[in-house]
């Protein structure tokens, strides 16, 4: 089953707050909690039950948002973006110091909020890896072939079977999953994901590819085809994962 992400807006004007959580909820989020101020604020934040928030920067009271956000970085190890009429800089100094996830300036759309959201969760996943990235510690080794996955699309965390696995490739400090049917993106190294994998399965064919063995479709002198896709294999590969196949 999958559980969206819970969200707490912090806004003291009403309409604007209500105007975001009926998108949040059109947009597939849960809402943990409306506060029009730090007190209220802190009380949800306290339940437990916050993954995200969406914080006022300018709020009635001598608690203003950049307080609320120095206590979700000492108390509360969740993702915040700051919501603001006020674009000056002294503003974003002063907001930048929090170090948010987000900042996004009124009047906004929900395109706006829906991308704020998204790569904050991105941004904060990739320095804040937790056991529930992956179904299994990546640690243990080896995966069967019949195991999966859990590793995250937008917010939710998407199960993704091995059999269902053509290739992993590597892009900068991410490994990409390719399936039949999407791509699946998490932050690990390419080496260490593929020692987790089944031998008799996955074989890394280049310092950027790991290939299902049971999905290659043609094989070239420097190259594997996969759904008709070519992928280069190292020629100090090569011969060892010949010995894979059977030829005639």
């Amino acid at each position: 089953m999958n559980v969206p992400i819970r969200i707490l807006v912090v806004e003291d004007e009403y309409i604007t707050s209500q105007d975001i959580r009926d998108n949040l909820i059109e947009m597939g989020y849960s809402i943990s909690g409306a506060a029009k101020d730090a007190n209220e604020a802190c009380l949800i934040l306290d339940k437990k039950e916050t993954d995200f928030v969406i914080l006022d920067i300018n709020l009635q009271g001598k608690k203003d948002g950049i307080w609320i956000a120095n206590e979700i970085n000492e108390k509360h190890n969740i993702p915040f973006i700051f919501l603001t009429s006020f674009g000056d800089e002294r503003t974003v100094k002063s907001a930048i110091e929090t170090k948010p996830f987000g900042y996004l300036v009124k009047p906004f759309e929900r395109v706006d909020i829906f991308t704020s959201i998204e790569v904050a969760l991105k941004n904060f996943a990739q320095i804040n890896v937790t056991p529930t990235e992956l179904s299994v510690e990546i640690n243990k080794q080896p995966l069967s072939i019949d195991d999966f996955i859990f590793t995250r699309d937008k917010h939710l965390y998407c199960k993704v079977n091995l059999r269902e696995v053509l290739y992993i490739s590597t892009e900068l400090k991410f490994v990409e999953i390719h399936t039949e049917s999407k791509i699946f993106r998490m932050r690990y190294n390419l080496n260490e994901f593929f020692e987790t994998l089944p031998k008799d399965h996955f074989f890394q064919i280049h310092r950027s590819f790991v290939v299902n063995k049971a999905a290659v479709e043609k094989v070239g002198a420097n190259f594997v085809v996969i759904r008709g896709e070519e992928l280069p294999m190292s020629g100090s590969r090569r011969s060892l994962f010949l010995e894979n196949f059977n030829f005639y």
